[in-house]
């Protein structure tokens, strides 16, 4: 017989439970049962990269909405410096989480 490691993140020991009484209905025998923080370091990266996307995403917003109002001849200097400002700043808040 073979062995199989299953791994992965749990919201709480109910979902736990969950899985061991799915394996213990399907007859399958438990070696083993360990807790790791491997998963927080993945979930911290995982964060890491959401906000990174997520900052690099308004940065972009901020100047296609420039160029945009631009050409419809709608922005105003001081909105277009905001807006830019604001993306430049979502850029190194981005940056500055390498």
């Amino acid at each position: 017989m073979g062995e199989t490691e299953l791994s992965g993140l749990l919201a709480d020991q109910a979902a736990l439970f969950g899985v061991l009484n799915r394996l213990h209905n399907l007859g399958l025998t438990l070696l083993i049962v360990a807790r790791t923080d491997q998963f927080s370091d993945q979930k911290e990266l995982l964060y890491k990269n959401i906000t990174k996307i997520a900052l690099k995403g308004i940065a972009l917003a901020m100047g296609v909405a420039v160029i945009v109002m631009s050409a419809l001849k709608t922005l105003d200097i001081e909105a277009g410096i905001s807006m830019l400002g604001m993306g430049l700043a979502a850029l190194a808040l981005a940056n500055f989480q390498e």
